[in-house]
């Protein structure tokens, strides 16, 4: 019985020894085997292989092939109609072409404010032409009416010292110089004499030249005109 048992044990741990060899192997051929995917255009080659082999049979048994229906479901053999291209397909835009848009753009910028700062240039300065046309204008309108002023005292003093003379002559020849007068000065030397000097001097001046004389000072005085009997 204890010789049995002594055959035993070896067995066992040679089996033992034998399973565990084999599970090493398994567990370093898993570890160092490639696991790659699949190459997907040697699979779908094979498929398109697999795919037009019938045609080719066709063709050997002496059949014809039926031609493949075109892209949209036209039969007429027309090329299809490109697709646009995406804009993804394009790539990333290059550093290189940004930087180029954007000095494009600031030269652009650059134009522009200078073409801006010129206009402005140009308008400040018709503005600053203005305002001394402007001045030079008030100049000479200050310089007119100045001259208009001392012109009118000149004329009044004149015809102030005229009036005098007037009033100092007598009445016949006072008349016979008013009748030679013409009306605008001769209404503004009887509007600066006394009525008690004029009255005289129109009852000697022809009826006509006094009566032309006393309506010119109605009218010039807004005084209304006495009715008519």
């Amino acid at each position: 019985m204890k010789a049995w048992r002594f055959r035993i044990l070896p067995l066992t741990i040679f089996v033992a020894v034998l399973m565990l060899g084999v599970r090493v192997g398994d567990l370093w051929r898993i570890t160092t085997r490639d696991a790659r995917l699949p190459d997907f255009p040697a699979t779908l080659a094979q498929g398109q292989s697999a795919v037009t082999a019938p045609p080719m049979q066709l063709a050997a048994n002496g059949a014809k092939p039926s031609p493949e229906p075109a892209q949209g479901g036209s039969s007429n053999g027309a090329p299809p109609n490109p697709t646009p291209p995406d804009n993804a397909a394009l790539g990333p835009v290059k550093n290189e072409e940004l930087l180029q848009h954007f000095a494009e753009r600031r030269a652009e910028i650059e134009r522009r404010t200078k073409e801006l700062e010129q206009r402005e240039a140009l308008l400040t300065a018709a503005e600053k032409r203005i305002d001394q046309k402007v001045q030079e204008m008030e100049k000479v309108r200050t310089d007119i009416q100045k001259l208009m002023r001392q012109g009118d005292e000149k004329q009044t003093a004149q015809l102030e010292s005229l009036v005098k003379i007037y009033e100092t002559m007598k009445p016949k020849e006072a008349a016979r110089i008013f009748e030679e007068l013409d009306m605008p000065v001769l209404l503004g030397v009887v509007e600066k004499m006394k009525e008690t000097k004029t009255a005289p001097i129109l009852a000697a001046m022809d009826p006509l030249k006094a009566k032309e004389l006393t309506s010119a000072l109605i009218e010039r005085r807004g005084v209304p005109a006495a009715p008519k009997n």
